[in-house]
């Protein structure tokens, strides 16, 4: 059975449980990095955001033998318990004036993301590209967000640098930066596991207090210049993914195509396929001001 069969299947069933009172649809959904997920979108007869359900990772259960009967139980459960917190009147996304204040801006690969770069306004910035995302306010979807596409643009009339300027004042202000050494974040982490005892390591990991699409303080006005200033070295950049970057002071002692083949292999061993950021290997000159891809 294909995805796309079970897809439907699911709708199907969806459908009959739930009755007229909903309608059920089949929804493929393009994701960071070109990842194509499957998922059933429940709408009710309101305005209200309701969730997306991903059919993906059911498929291998069903054809492991698990009965269609839990794993709709599983599928209406999830449903009903992300109505009860999602279940919001979305037409103020319909306004632009009511919406401008949470516009805020992430950063995805160019050449990772081909496709959905076709659907969605964007600047391109070094291998990477700069998107727009309206930032939910909703206790219970912590991070949560709705990536903004061409047809949100043109409804509510605005341009691509309107967006640019609005994020770019409303990012950092929801968003805060924070850059700490690596080896205190692994410390929080690890905890009693932490194995380093009092090495010292000089890289730190900048990225926004919530941990989620931090790699988009790389773009904050002077937050990579007062890192390098109070370090004194330029700096190197190293992608660890669309969350976070790791900072390394430029002391003269580090090779960049050494560093460059780590990024990749990380990349290819070690972090999810949807958060990869980029390959490269990029370099903040202090006196310049400016990042750049570190040849």
């Amino acid at each position: 059975m294909t995805i796309n069969e079970f897809t439907e299947k699911v709708v199907k069933a969806a459908q009959e449980v739930l009755g007229d009172e909903y309608r059920v649809s089949a929804k493929e959904v393009l994701k960071n990095n070109d990842t194509l997920l499957h998922g059933v979108m429940i709408a009710g007869r309101e305005c209200k955001l309701t969730p997306t359900i991903y059919v993906d990772n059911f498929l291998p259960q069903y054809e492991a033998g698990m009965p269609f009967g839990d794993i709709m139980n599983r599928i209406i459960g999830a449903f009903r318990e992300g109505e009860e917190k999602t279940g919001i009147d979305m037409s103020f996304f319909r306004e632009f004036d009511k919406v401008r204040d949470r516009i805020c801006y992430r950063l995805i690969a160019v050449d990772r993301n081909r496709e959905l770069l076709e659907n969605v306004p964007y600047i391109p910035f070094l291998d990477l590209a700069i998107v727009f995302y309206y930032a939910l306010d909703i206790e219970e979807l912590d991070n949560a967000y709705i990536l903004i596409r061409n047809e949100h643009m043109e409804m509510w009339g605005t341009d691509v640098s309107t967006l640019m300027k609005i994020s770019g004042e409303n990012t950092p202000r929801l968003f805060p930066a924070g850059c700490k050494p690596l080896l205190e974040v692994l410390k929080d982490m690890l905890q009693e596991r932490y194995p380093y005892g009092d090495a010292e390591i000089p890289m730190m990991v900048a990225s926004n207090e919530g941990r989620m699409q931090g790699a988009s303080v790389m773009l904050y006005p002077h937050f990579l210049e007062e890192v390098a200033d109070r370090k004194e070295a330029n700096l190197f950049i190293i992608p660890s993914s669309v969350h976070e970057v790791l900072l390394l002071p430029d002391r003269g002692d580090l090779v960049p195509g050494m560093l460059k083949e780590l990024i990749g292999t990380v990349n290819n061993t070690s972090v999810d396929p949807v958060e990869v950021l980029s390959d490269n290997l990029y370099y903040f000159d202090r006196q310049e001001k400016r990042v750049r891809i570190c040849a």
